[in-house]
């Protein structure tokens, strides 16, 4: 193992405030990855629909989870800064 990646798991398992924030990190990268399977299957879903009721509900659907994704992949990024 290189004296780098040594040296940052010592840290991780000295400093707690950096093993609480990789511990996010993980968590926040798997959220991500979940609500981008979802976006794939609300497109999916919104291209099949003919319903306009339905339709305009879809795309709601699929606008609140673009900013939450937009939200989540900035948080990420601070998250990433901080190591």
């Amino acid at each position: 193992m290189k004296l780098a990646r040594l040296a940052r798991r010592l840290g991780d398992l000295l400093l707690a405030e950096r093993r609480r924030r990789r511990a996010r990190l993980a968590k926040l990268q798997d959220l991500l990855a979940k609500m981008k399977r979802e976006q794939a299957a609300l497109e999916q879903a919104l291209s099949a629909e003919h319903d306009p009721a339905r339709r305009a509900g879809l795309e709601l659907e699929q606008q609140i989870l673009h900013e939450q994704l937009r939200k989540g992949a900035r948080l990420r990024r601070t998250l990433r800064r901080k190591d």
